[in-house]
């Protein structure tokens, strides 16, 4: 191309150029204009109102017309065109509609940040253009800044109201809110991550009162007389691991393992009793054996066990600056274990060493649904959490009861029962959290509490075949204690 052609584009491209510059500025102008007059307007349509003028003399209303500040809750609101024009001019002047623009650096080619008396007129101007919204373009997290937790994905400061829609344009809300406001990355974000947890647990309603002291071995006159022995399961650690895989900003899979295993054992001498006579009765004997009581100790050992296989989707519900709601759906497997052992020396018909076991076992499915959510305070990533979770499962109960001599290898007793049932768990958990600046570590501990309805314990067994009636064997165990976790975000 020759160099007067090349000159010639040039010019014509600063031409069209400055022309569009000059069209954009004239839009502004009259945008301007035409807000000012609004302003105006509602300035001079309160200064005529009977009772300003009553308030006032001549001079003073001329003072005061003059130098009245706009309240933007009272001035009218523009009109569609004006609004139209509004946003016209300020897409084409300034893009990201936030800072109005100002003269460009050409030492470092960017936009000075606005003056405090800019931002003031900013603030009013969009308290004319959108009433509705408390959030002022100069708003940051103030302090929270300092920590560096705004600067960083994980959030983890008050935006205001105008973020109570959630973060914006990301897919998981209804509504976006004011762009700059919130973070480009929310802090309650689903994210690829993999966990541990550390259990603390006691079984509750699972005590066996299995043997009492009696002041002889049995028949009329035998009383009881003294400790009633009994065997209930403590504290005692179990863990929790589990996986989350991101399908979204707002869903992710998960698929967690719960193991725990508890140990009891207790035994009870008989009775000192001037003269002698104490002995040890049993309370978990079939009342047909020919057993009467022992001179003691008797021993008993209580194992309470369980597992679980969780799976499912999770996915955002509800959404602000400071809190998040997720929703969970999917299924469980669960495993209960219960074995009971009692052994002593006994006399009678039958008279040896006697064991009496009972064991227990429930293998079942279904369903999993629950919430959780997560409330943010202050400025270090702190947190409050809590999950609630109930899963109705369907399976089946086997339990075996016999009671055996030792020492002369006889079978004494034993029944075999199994139950088709369905017994449902409810768990929940609240807690204190921490989280770190990018989002990857977080760090909890609470109290964990789960119950099942509709178990068969070990008691509302052993009492079922001590009376030959296996109709309504149920009752409901918890386990209740502190849990701890510690887990990784990708």
């Amino acid at each position: 191309m020759p160099a007067s052609a090349s000159r010639a584009a040039a010019v014509c491209d600063l031409n069209l150029e400055g022309e569009i510059m000059r069209t954009s500025l004239a839009r502004l102008a009259i945008a301007s204009v035409v807000l000012l007059g609004l302003i105006a307007h509602g300035t001079s349509a309160e200064a005529s109102s009977p009772r300003f003028r009553s308030g006032l003399s001549g001079g003073q209303r001329t003072k005061a017309s003059s130098s009245q500040q706009v309240n933007s809750k009272s001035a009218p609101k523009p009109s569609s065109v004006a609004r139209d024009m509004f946003d016209d001019a300020q897409a084409d002047y300034e893009p990201s509609g936030v800072v109005f623009a100002t003269d460009v650096d050409t030492r470092t080619g960017r936009q000075p940040a606005p003056t405090n008396a800019q931002r003031s007129l900013q603030n009013v101007a969009l308290a004319q253009y959108y009433p509705s919204s408390d959030c002022t373009i100069a708003s940051d997290c103030g302090n929270c800044s300092d920590s560096g937790y705004c600067d960083m994905n994980a959030g983890g400061c008050d935006l205001g109201s105008c973020c109570d829609s959630g973060c914006c344009d990301n897919g998981c809300c209804d509504g976006g809110c004011c762009g700059s406001c919130c973070p480009s990355d929310c802090w309650w974000n689903h994210r690829t991550r993999v966990w541990g947890e550390f259990l603390y647990l006691q079984p509750g309603d699972a005590d066996v009162s299995h043997a009492q002291q009696q002041n002889g071995i049995g028949g009329a006159g035998t009383v009881p007389f003294g400790t009633i022995g009994r065997v209930d399961p403590d504290f005692e650690p179990g863990f929790r691991v589990g996986a989350d895989i991101r399908m979204s900003d707002c869903s992710s899979v998960f698929a967690a393992y719960t193991h725990y295993e508890s140990a009891a054992v207790g035994f009870l001498d008989p009775p000192v009793i001037p003269g002698g006579g104490g002995a040890v009765g049993s309370l978990i004997h079939h009342p047909g054996a020919a057993i009467t009581a022992s001179v003691g100790p008797v021993l008993a050992a209580y194992d309470i066990d369980f597992q679980l296989a969780d799976f499912g989707v999770r996915r955002l519900w509800k959404t602000g600056c400071d809190y998040a709601i997720n929703w969970s759906l999917g299924g469980r497997y669960a495993h209960l274990e219960q074995s009971f052992v009692q052994t002593g020396i006994y006399a009678g018909g039958s008279a040896g060493r006697i064991n009496t076991n009972s064991n227990i076992d429930f293998d079942g499915g279904g369903v999993r649904a629950g919430l959780d959510g997560e409330y943010r305070f202050g400025c270090r990533g702190f947190s409050l959490y809590g999950n609630v979770n109930v899963s109705p499962m369907i399976g089946t109960v086997q339990a075996d009861y016999t009671m055996r001599n030792i020492s002369t290898d006889v079978l004494l007793a034993q029944s075999v029962w199994k139950d088709d049932r369905f017994i449902t768990t409810l768990d929940y958990e609240a807690g204190l959290a921490w989280t770190s600046k990018k989002g990857k570590v977080r760090l909890s501990a609470g109290w964990n509490a789960a119950h099942w309805f509709n178990a068969v314990t070990t008691d509302s067994f052993i009492n079922g075949v001590q009376n030959n009636n296996y109709v309504d064997i149920d009752g409901a165990l918890s386990f209740s204690g502190l849990s701890s976790r510690i887990e990784y975000r990708f």
